[in-house]
């Protein structure tokens, strides 16, 4: 089969672009779209929207309480600089740590403090148009990891993660290597990489993050890993 040109490939795109457009209502097209202009906001989660939006009520509801005299109904609804020094923060978080419940004690753990306290600065950085400077947040969460550590007790423990056990791993691979499944994919490639995948994402006990950090000792279980996965491939594939 003869190649085909850069010049075919070329109209070939053009056609396919042409007749796409042509589908679409008028106000949708290309040169009719005055959405392009604005500017995108990252999409979440409806749970991490919550957290986002959670993060400014539960400082405004600090700060009304035992702040009022620096207070400011609006203050993540106009833009401006940050306001607040260090201190304020910290003492929000000692806030936090005595009115809120944590999943392993009482308290939350450092850990919690710690996502809570980033979730905050990440809002103010976004609804006020404002830099924090990295000193004054080192500085909080230095705080957090020692001083507040000590004063409530906080734990540093985390919650174990749920083992996924032989049964597990062999009930997702009879789904992914169904009939119906498979027929769900392009192609064959998206399967293979899925499957190493979660072999991988099982040794590492759902903590991709250990591979980042230690990729020498990963090297060999990826290595190991894929020769089975293939294995399995090749398997399904004769009998597909």
């Amino acid at each position: 089969m003869t190649a085909k040109s850069a010049a075919d490939l070329r109209k070939e795109r053009l056609e396919r672009f042409t007749k796409a457009q042509a589908a679409l209502p008028e106000a949708q097209r290309l040169e009719n779209r005055t959405d392009l202009a604005l500017p995108s906001v990252r999409a979440y989660a409806y749970s991490t929207n919550y957290q986002h939006e959670a993060a400014c009520r539960w400082f405004q509801e600090f700060m009304e309480a035992c702040q009022p005299e620096l207070y400011d109904q609006k203050y993540f609804e106009t833009q401006g600089e940050v306001m607040y020094r260090p201190e304020t923060f910290k003492a929000y978080t000692v806030y936090l740590s005595q009115t809120r419940s944590g999943r392993i004690n009482d308290k939350p753990s450092v850990n919690t403090i710690l996502s809570m306290i980033s979730i905050l600065f990440t809002q103010i950085q976004k609804k006020r148009r404002c830099v924090l400077l990295p000193a004054d947040k080192d500085d909080v969460k230095n705080f957090i990891r020692n001083a507040l550590k000590n004063q409530e007790g906080l734990t540093t423990a985390m919650l174990v993660k749920p083992v996924a056990f032989a049964e597990d791993t062999s009930y997702l691979f009879s789904v992914l290597y169904s009939t119906a499944y498979l027929a769900t994919f392009s192609e064959m490639r998206i399967v293979l990489n899925l499957s190493l995948y979660i072999n991988l994402m099982i040794d590492a006990a759902g903590r991709g993050g250990d591979m980042l950090f230690s990729p020498g000792e990963w090297l060999a279980v990826f290595i190991e890993r894929k020769r089975k996965v293939l294995l399995i491939f090749v398997g399904v594939l004769a009998n597909y």
